[in-house]
């Protein structure tokens, strides 16, 4: 009795501790409730200011995080270390952003090494550039090398140092695999064409007897082929290549006939060519098909008759002669152009075989002769040579035909009419063509060769005449001295034997020398070596032929080269015997200068014409096309090689050629240029040109077009843009040697200015403060000078004095002109003022958020844990046995600190949530079971009610991938509320049932979508209700329901307890989940609380092992002399006397250390099994102390449990980072205490 009235009384004290403790909780709460509300408020009135910005940081990680590439950044100086990888890293290359960021050297190390150099290499080019894009491979983590394609941009701050590298990269594995592929496969593509050009050789011969190679030769056949029925047109087989090249299907061309696809012009000569059809091979030509895009192009027939399944027959194989029979009629209108280009010519044009056959003649040639072009091909050009020109010209073609030199010579030609005239004929030996061997034109020259036997009878006329007047002219040889003297020409006389004896006055003023100097002297003694034996050998030459030899000869006179006209001529006696010879030399220096000048102008003169964009005419002012000057312009005319000698009245459509002759008129009579625009249509395309009529003279007009489309088109953008510059919010200037050239209204307006002539002209100086100027002199315009831009922040003051901040962008154009776009930024400078003091702000309340919550969580938990330590440890009898109303009891107890717990806990998961730092865990969750055992825990409150609890949730439901845990927290909480509110005798439904969605659902869904699957992975809809018929809620009420810390109706607050967050949890998790929460509710009806939740395909891996699903085994007992050693360090009283008792009854030894410099030196000396390290406890926190238990080799290897009241997201992996192995947060559950304990020890006897 005396132990049973220790315990009640022990249970007494306990439950007024309980009491003072819910007390306590009761003031910390409403406390925590007030600054929640004032942080609330706080948070809210900022949320206008962040709203937008975290909606956009939000779609922005989710573009980044669902996006096949890996987004990355990284410093821009060696050894760019990483900053930020997207999530999809483990995508590419089977690593986590966290193992990537925490090995330095993680991308060097994985490089393929063939690849390293080149990665070096373009690293510079990134920092030249800015930008860069490369391919290379990296080891994935299960060993095989990953393809990237990795783009860099690389960032730089105002004054333009690298700041970071930014950058993507996707793996291309797939696509070098399929490059590598496709090369291979065009190998064995090459390959097997020309294995099926073997084959084909063969086709025709064994297609009739052969139908396995048939078959083989029809399908691989690099031609479309198809067999039709010569009955019913209907194809009967297609091969591959014909369906790729028509664009029908098989099928569909199994439903067509032969005549579809031929134009309808075609089909009479198709069912021509049918009904002609006959056995064997049948060449059918060319035929017009038509695709199935609507194009029609022109294939080659081959085609066979045969018997295909019993029926008549035809093979047919087509080939695509599009190209070639457009080549072809190219070729022909090429051969048309030249053939019109030959007949047209005023030479005799013939080809000809090496024996002197003519093989072709021009129309010309064949008038000229008096013979038809048929009656020339075989005829014997001999015949109308001149009898006396035949021996020579017989020879010289003879030479040419043996030694393939080009034939040229002149002979006379006998006309149709009988005259003979003089030709030039020249002919060229033809290489590559074994018919016509020679091609040849002869030219009329007979009008020149009269001239020179007219010059040759008068010279030999002359000769006479002088013969005769020699004596006379030897008597006055003073006369004819003088006469020479006067002439401009160099004249002199040298005898037989070379001596000079007679020069006139111009040979003596040239060379600056007399005439005793120069008379019987030779060449040899007035002249260099050089030029006196070039001179003799004319002189011999002349001597020889005995002809008159007229040249041109360079001579350098008084140190300046010139250019001389030479006529050389013998002079005989009156018996015709030569005793001198004669030279008349003219200076035509300045003339062959005035040629070449004359040359290099109409060169320069053709260089323009042909540079010119324009199509240039020559057209008389009856409209007659004289010229047409070639350019390398692109605009089309057709027709330009026909135009010439034809009239514009001709060629052009009546009302252009009328406007055009009314031009020519205007241009000739006021001999001023006339300009004027047409718009014309060219392959469906509108053009506009421009004609401008030049006069050239008092006739003739120059016509110039020339395709403005372009320019039009631009001056139309340039407008557009004019306007909009103008339209444009932001000042806009354009500035030439700092003074102002142009300038939109928005710049007029930001600095305080009505007119634009204010500021043109003005130098921008004007605009800014000296300070200001000075910073720009200092900081800017050298950044401008280099970069050629610059963006950036300046103060500028208005025309009225004031200043405000600006926006400045400065851009340097290529030509110099300086472009400035400018901005008042003052409002928003302003707002980022505000937004930074708001910032602070929030940060500022939220850390006193967290430390409050942090601190309440430690008071709160303290004493929960020796409350609910003691209590299982009498539960568990460690103290003794237990009545069953001590029993009751302490369930009372548990209950009530339970439910304690569980309030602190929603508290820190609202926290957790607000952080973004809860995390799922997720696996498969079996639905009815989730329902099943949520009904379970809240089974009894709904019996003490008299509820009545209903359960519609089929078995065959589909697993759900979420936290099983977090599920059930939220249908405990719906189904805690639903009892909460809902008067004795009611009733609670839970119904579950799933909807399948179809295919065009799944692809249109935007709206669930599960957050480790893309929208395509939600393949239905899981649906969980729990209705009431309680109380019910208002609509206006409704909206507020889901808040943190909010209570509908302090009527309600005093009879129905809770701190407001249940609801609010469930809308969270339900929402990490993908899924949504809905209500409806009618007030004195009850409530439906209805969630839908996304179902996808549970990826492989998920479900638990059997090893996690089973329970630990029981430990086996301890033997006292072996119990393990473990070290507490816990400076709370109650929690030790706790924690003691319990595991001394498990059978542990325990040492006790109350701060954290005693648990160190105990560590050191007692060498424990286990330390349970409490993490906040005076002198040495309990985190430094597991730092420096670490440090000692000897305990490196012994398990630390950390245990701390601190239950905030980030408790957990401070107590691992530090050296913990595990972490629990207070209260303690004894039982989970004791497994750990196990847990550690038994892997550290493994180890």
């Amino acid at each position: 009795m005396a132990k049973e009235h220790h315990i009640q009384q022990q249970l007494e004290a306990a439950q007024a501790q309980i009491h003072q403790l819910s007390q306590q909780l009761a003031a910390e709460r409403d406390a925590a409730c007030q600054v929640q509300a004032q942080l609330q408020g706080q948070i809210e009135q900022q949320q206008r200011y962040i709203a937008e910005l975290e909606a956009q940081t939000t779609y922005l990680q989710w573009i980044i995080n669902t996006s096949p590439a890996t987004t990355y950044s990284c410093e821009a100086v060696s050894p760019y270390s990483c900053i930020y990888v997207s999530q999809s890293l483990e995508t590419i290359l089977g690593y986590t952003p966290e193992e990537f960021k925490a090995e330095p050297d993680f991308w060097e190390q994985r490089l393929h090494p063939e690849d390293v150099p080149g990665v070096s290499a373009v690293i510079p080019i990134l920092f030249e550039q800015g930008k860069l894009q490369h391919d290379y491979r990296i080891c994935h983590r299960d060993g095989h090398y990953v393809w990237i394609r990795d783009a860099l941009v690389l960032l730089r701050d105002p004054q333009g140092v690298p700041q970071q590298m930014v950058g993507f990269f996707t793996d291309i594995s797939e696509q070098k695999r399929l490059d590598a592929e496709r090369q291979h496969t065009e190998q064995l593509v090459e390959q097997e064409l020309q294995r099926i050009a073997k084959e084909n050789r063969q086709f025709r011969e064994t297609l009739t007897t052969q139908e396995a190679t048939y078959r083989h030769l029809f399908d691989r056949n690099p031609q479309p082929m198809w067999v039709y029925d010569l009955e019913t047109l209907r194809f009967l087989a297609v091969n591959d290549v014909a369906i790729a090249k028509y664009g029908y299907s098989s099928a569909e061309f199994l439903a067509m006939t032969i005549a579809d696809i031929c134009p309808p012009e075609e089909v009479p000569r198709l069912l021509e060519n049918v009904a002609q059809a006959s056995s064997g091979l049948d060449m059918a030509g060319v035929w017009q098909h038509s695709l199935r895009d609507g194009r029609i192009i022109q294939v080659e027939i081959v085609s066979y008759a045969l018997e295909f399944e019993g029926r008549r027959a035809e093979l047919v194989m087509a080939q695509d002669v599009t190209d070639r029979i457009r080549v072809e009629q190219a070729l022909r209108h090429s051969e048309e152009r030249y053939r019109l280009l030959v007949e047209l010519a005023p030479q005799l044009v013939w080809s000809a075989d090496l024996a002197g056959r003519n093989i072709y003649v021009s129309t010309r040639m064949s008038e000229y002769i008096g013979l038809l072009p048929e009656e020339l091909m075989n005829f014997d050009w001999q015949a109308v040579v001149h009898p006396d020109d035949l021996g020579a010209v017989r020879d010289r073609w003879i030479e040419s035909v043996q030694t393939g030199i080009p034939y040229e010579t002149e002979y006379r030609i006998r006309r149709a009419d009988g005259e003979y005239r003089w030709h030039l004929i020249q002919a060229i030996r033809v290489q590559d063509n074994p018919e016509m061997q020679w091609l040849g034109m002869a030219t009329d020259i007979h009008d020149r060769k009269q001239a020179e036997l007219a010059l040759q009878d008068l010279n030999q006329s002359l000769e006479q005449k002088v013969a005769e007047r020699t004596a006379e002219l030897l008597t006055s040889e003073a006369k004819l001295q003088a006469i020479l003297n006067y002439s401009p020409s160099l004249i002199y006389v040298r005898d037989l034997e070379g001596r000079h004896t007679l020069v006139n006055q111009a040979y003596l003023d040239l060379f600056g020398c007399t005439q005793e100097a120069v008379v019987g002297k030779t060449n040899h003694d007035l002249f260099p070596p050089a030029i006196a034996a070039a001179i003799q050998a004319n002189d011999e030459r002349l001597l020889q032929l005995g002809e008159l030899q007229q040249f041109e000869k360079t001579v350098r006179v008084n140190g300046e080269d010139r250019s001389f006209l030479s006529n050389k001529f013998l002079l005989r006696d009156s018996q015709g015997e030569v005793y001198a010879l004669c030279g008349m030399s003219t200076d035509i220096t300045d003339r062959k200068a005035m040629e070449v000048a004359l040359q290099a102008s109409y060169d320069r003169l053709q260089a323009m014409l042909a540079a010119l964009p324009d199509h240039v005419f020559r057209v008389n002012r009856e409209g007659v096309y004289l010229d047409f000057y070639p350019s390398n312009s692109t605009l089309e005319i057709t027709g330009l090689d026909t135009l010439v000698g034809r009239t514009m009245t001709d060629v052009l459509p009546p009302e252009v050629a009328q406007a055009h002759l009314h031009r020519i008129e205007q241009a000739l009579n006021t001999q001023t240029v006339q300009v004027s625009e047409q718009q014309v249509e060219a392959n469906g395309t509108r053009l506009i040109r421009e004609v401008r009529v030049a006069p050239c003279g008092t006739d003739e007009v120059l016509f110039i077009i020339r395709d403005i489309t372009e320019r039009k088109r631009i001056e139309a953008w340039f407008n557009r843009q004019l306007a909009a510059i103008e339209a444009a919010i932001d000042g806009i200037a354009i500035l030439q040697d700092n003074k102002y050239l142009y300038l939109n209204r928005a710049h007029l307006e930001l600095f305080g200015y009505d007119q634009a002539e204010e500021l043109v002209g003005q130098s921008w100086t004007i605009l800014y403060s000296p300070e200001e100027l000075a910073r720009f002199e200092r900081e800017i315009l050298p950044i401008l000078a280099r970069d050629g831009a610059w963006v950036g922040e300046a103060i500028a003051t208005r025309k009225d004095g004031t200043t405000f901040d600006e926006q400045l962008s400065l851009t340097l154009a290529e030509d110099g002109l300086l472009i400035c776009i400018s901005g008042d930024i003052s409002d928003r400078k302003q707002a980022e003022l505000d937004l930074q003091r708001t910032n602070a702000e929030l940060a500022r309340t939220t850390r006193l958020k967290d430390e409050f919550l942090a601190n309440m969580s430690h008071e709160l938990r303290t004493p929960l844990n020796a409350i609910l330590g003691m209590t299982e440890g009498l539960q568990e009898e460690v103290f003794g046995p237990l009545t069953d109303r001590q029993r009751r009891s302490l369930t009372t107890i548990e209950t009530s600190s339970n439910h304690l717990l569980s309030l602190i806990n929603d508290v820190l998961d609202v926290a957790k949530i607000e952080a973004d730092q809860l995390e799922l865990d997720y696996g498969a969750v079996n639905v009815s079971l989730l329902c099943n055992s949520s009904l379970t825990l809240v089974k009894q409150q709904a019996h003490k009610k008299c509820l009545h609890l209903e359960t519609h949730v089929p078995n065959n439901l589909p697993d759900l991938y979420g936290d099983d845990r977090r599920l059930r927290q939220t249908l405990v909480n719906l189904l805690s509320n639903a009892i909460k509110f809902t008067p004795e005798g009611g009733r609670i439904t839970v119904t579950a049932f799933y909807t399948p969605l179809a295919p065009e659902a799944i692809a249109n869904n935007r709206e669930l979508i599960h957050p480790q699957g893309d929208p395509s992975a939600t393949v239905g809809i899981l649906t969980l209700m729990v209705a009431d018929t309680g109380i019910g809620i208002s609509s206006e009420n409704a909206k507020k329901l889901f808040q943190p810390f909010i209570q509908i109706d302090s009527a309600l607050n005093r009879q129905h307890e809770g701190t407001g967050l249940g609801l609010a949890l469930v809308k969270r998790i339900t929402e990490m989940h993908g899924g949504k929460v809905e209500l409806t509710s009618e007030v004195g009806s009850g409530s439906c609380f209805t969630l839908q939740l996304p179902i996808m395909v549970i990826p492989s891996g998920s479900f638990p092992t059997a090893a996690s699903k089973a329970s630990i085994e029981a430990p086996p007992p301890l033997d006292p002399a072996t119990a393990p050693l473990i070290l507490l360090a816990e400076d709370n009283e109650a929690n030790i006397s706790t924690t003691t008792v319990y595991l001394k009854a498990k059978g542990y030894q325990l040492i006790v250390a109350n701060d954290g410099t005693e648990a160190v030196n105990l560590a050191i000396s007692a060498n424990p099994d286990l330390i349970l390290m409490d993490i906040q406890m005076p002198q040495l926190d309990g985190l430094e102390a597991i730092r420096q238990i670490r440090q000692n080799p000897d305990l490196a290897n012994v398990p630390i449990v950390a245990i701390t009241a601190l239950a905030m997201p980030e408790d957990r992996e401070r107590c691992l980072a530090a050296g913990a192995n595990e972490y629990i947060s207070k209260p303690l559950r004894l039982r989970q205490l004791s497994h750990v304990i196990q847990s550690l020890l038994a892997n550290r006897s493994v180890e």
